[in-house]
């Protein structure tokens, strides 16, 4: 989903590996420094070609948490943040000296199914998992109803999506039929939920939840597995 950006020739050759770290462009602001996991700083570019910008300095402060990060916007500590807990919405739309600024994300949330690996690589276990799972209801459940249910692999901001692709319908009855049919009722299947939110997943533990009551009322037998980030991003990798 990340654009492809222009990079410069002559800061790659002499960085080389160490590029990341010594960026050059050419956007309105130039860079100063960059303190990991503290701050990044910038200056106005005054040869920008639509014009210096009227802030001569951003600093992008690094705040773990969204909470932190809302307390020292509410104290002038920081004038805009981004990443919002979705519980914080109501709070900050009855403030009266907040205002906040919403449009449509360029990511989207699924389920995968490793189609490598048994009951997975059989497509009547996999539209049964579909039928199983009511996408409004993981909507309203996990993303406090922030949001939008789509059938791609796409968000509709994105060239590409299609609105031709219908959504299999919720139908629980119909799920716990196939999955008896295709005789893995009982089965025992692993549900990795990532342990810490994410932009396109901001409750995973609810998230996670919601899929395992499901996939139970259909007939498997899901186990909530929680590794660290670094594990979970390394044995799902693997398969």
């Amino acid at each position: 989903m990340f654009p492809a950006s222009i990079s410069s020739p002559t800061a790659v050759g002499k960085w080389k590996q160490d590029y990341g770290q010594h960026p050059v462009g050419t956007g309105p602001f130039k860079f100063v420094s960059w303190e990991p996991n503290q701050k990044i700083v910038l200056e106005a570019n005054p040869e920008y070609w639509g014009g210096a910008p009227k802030t001569k300095r951003l600093v992008f402060a690094v705040i773990k948490e969204n909470s932190v990060r809302l307390q020292r916007l509410k104290a002038g500590e920081v004038h805009i943040m981004d990443g919002v807990s979705l519980s914080d919405l109501p709070a900050i739309r009855s403030d009266g000296g907040l205002k906040l600024l919403t449009r449509p994300g360029m990511n989207f949330c699924y389920l995968a199914m490793n189609t490598e690996k048994p009951p997975f690589d059989r497509v009547e276990v996999r539209r049964a998992v579909a039928m199983a799972l009511d996408k409004r209801e993981l909507l309203k459940l996990g993303f406090n109803g922030v949001g939008e249910t789509g059938p791609n692999p796409l968000p509709p901001t994105i060239w590409g999506y299609n609105e031709a692709v219908k959504d299999p319908a919720y139908d629980p009855a119909a799920a716990k039929a196939a999955i008896e049919a295709a005789g893995v009722a009982g089965l025992e299947i692993d549900l990795y939920v990532m342990p810490n939110p994410r932009p396109y997943a901001p409750d995973p533990d609810q998230i996670g939840s919601v899929i395992k009551q499901r996939l139970e009322a259909a007939g498997l037998k899901p186990r909530l597995v929680r590794p660290a980030w670094g594990n979970y991003l390394e044995e799902t990798k693997k398969g």
